[in-house]
C-alpha cells in the first residue's frame, strides 16, 4: 500500500475522510502536490548542455548571423517547442477527461512566434549610465494553427462538434503551463484549432 493509502486509510478510521469518498481524496491529494523541475548546464560559447533531472539532454545555440555556430536550435525555438509539446500533453489530459471522453488520434501544428529584436540588442553599448531598450525582449505573438483529429474507438477518424473543439481548445489553453506563463508574461497567442476531419 502507498503513504497515500495509507494517509487515507487512517483519516477515514479517524472519521475526516468517508469511505464513499476516499478514491476521491486520494485523486484530489495526488493532484494537489507542487510540481518541481529541476536543470543543470553549462555554456560553453554559444552552445550550451543542459541534462533535466529525467535524464534527457538538451542543446542549445544560435545561428552564425548572431555569432553562434548554429549546432543546435535557438532557446526561442525551445520556447516554441514547448509551448507545442505542453499543449499536445495537455490536450490529451483534456480529452480523456471530457464528458464524453475525446479520443486524439493526432494534433497537428504550425505556429510563428514574434518579437521585437531591439529588445534584446537595441541600446548599445551598454554601461552603468546605459537605458533599456523601450520594447520588451520577448515574443510579443505566437500566431498559427493547430489541427485536431480525433478518433472514435474503433480507430475511425470523426468529425468533431463545434462545442468539443471549443471545449478542447479552451481547457487545454488554460491548463497548459507553458501557454500560461505566456500568456501572463504579456505575449499574445493567436492560434486557430480546426477539425482535421472537417468536411
Amino acid at each position: 500500500m502507498t503513504s497515500m493509502g495509507r494517509i487515507t486509510n487512517l483519516l477515514c478510521a479517524a472519521g475526516f475522510v468517508s469511505h464513499g469518498s476516499r478514491r476521491a481524496f486520494i485523486k484530489t491529494a495526488a493532484f494537489s502536490s507542487k510540481k518541481n523541475y529541476h536543470l543543470v548546464g553549462t555554456g560553453t560559447a554559444s552552445n550550451t548542455k543542459i541534462k533535466t533531472s529525467t535524464k534527457h539532454e538538451i542543446v542549445t545555440d544560435v545561428p552564425k548571423s548572431m555569432g553562434g555556430s548554429n549546432l543546435a536550435a535557438q532557446p526561442v525555438e525551445y520556447l516554441l517547442a514547448s509551448y507545442i509539446g505542453c499543449t499536445q500533453a495537455t490536450a490529451l489530459f483534456v480529452g480523456r477527461n471530457m464528458v464524453p471522453r475525446l479520443l486524439i488520434d493526432r494534433i497537428e501544428y504550425d505556429i510563428h512566434g514574434d518579437r521585437d529584436q531591439d529588445g534584446a540588442i537595441g541600446c548599445l553599448p551598454i554601461d552603468e549610465h546605459s537605458e533599456f531598450p523601450s520594447a520588451p525582449a520577448r515574443l510579443s505573438a505566437i500566431n498559427g494553427q493547430i489541427t485536431v483529429y480525433a478518433k472514435n474507438r474503433k480507430g475511425d477518424q470523426i468529425c468533431l462538434t463545434k462545442n468539443e473543439l471549443s471545449l478542447l481548445e479552451i481547457h487545454t489553453e488554460r491548463r497548459c503551463p507553458v501557454a500560461n506563463m505566456i500568456t501572463m508574461s504579456g505575449c499574445e497567442i493567436n492560434v486557430k484549432w480546426i477539425d482535421g476531419n472537417a468536411p
